[in-house]
């Protein structure tokens, strides 16, 4: 979506993501849905986005064996309701470029026997509420683009002020505060529980730090 919203409708810079072995497998798997969801919303052309997203499939050379963007190709397209590249997409699974186990073949039949408007529908309402024309607003309601919040917490127990959750968090990231205030942590019962979960959070934070260097 960032991709998309901050391009300026060129999908150049895009597509050279997409198509770049040395980048990292998920975000040349984002490129790819970039290009998608603007071809969903109508600000590409459907059957452009199918033949590029197609000739990247049908090249060999195009990712190593197993790397994400395999699966982000073929799901994309089925997105696109792709028919035509069907036979290529269960190549693709059998040859092992896609592990079956991450994306079985039935997904294929599944997709493709369904009604093709009805695809490109959920596929179109998906891209609208995910693909918010201002990125900028989107992107501030992640906690970790919030001021602060990587600085070491103040004190030596290593206390500090809660973390900003967003009604558009899932439930992974620990429960939606419906203001999307600053939401503090509860405290714990026990006095020696509540100091080793407070070190093992100053330690998590480091290790966090060291993996964006």
């Amino acid at each position: 979506m960032a991709l998309w919203r901050t391009s300026g409708g060129d999908t150049t810079a895009i597509q050279e993501v997409a198509k770049d072995r040395n980048a990292y497998g998920h975000g040349r798997g984002a490129a790819v849905a970039a290009l998608t969801e603007a071809a969903l919303l109508g600000e590409l052309d459907v059957e452009a986005t199918k033949a590029t997203l197609g000739e990247w499939l049908a090249d060999d050379d195009f990712a190593e064996l197993g790397d994400p963007v395999w699966v982000s190709l073929l799901t994309n397209l089925l997105s696109l309701y792709a028919t035509e590249y069907v036979h290529l997409l269960r190549r693709r699974i059998h040859e092992e470029y896609i592990d079956p186990w991450v994306v079985p073949e039935s997904e294929i039949d599944s997709t493709f026997n369904c009604d093709r408007e009805a695809v490109l529908a959920e596929g179109r309402k998906w891209a609208k509420r995910h693909f918010p024309d201002d990125v900028h607003s989107h992107l501030a309601n992640w906690a970790s683009f919030q001021p602060g919040f990587w600085d070491e917490p103040e004190g030596d127990d290593g206390s500090g002020g809660g973390v900003f959750v967003s009604e558009d968090l899932p439930p992974l990231f620990g429960g939606v505060e419906p203001t999307g205030r600053l939401s503090p942590k509860p405290a714990s019962k026990d006095p020696k529980k509540k100091k080793q979960k407070r070190k093992q959070q100053k330690k998590d934070r480091k290790a966090d730090r060291q993996k964006r260097k």
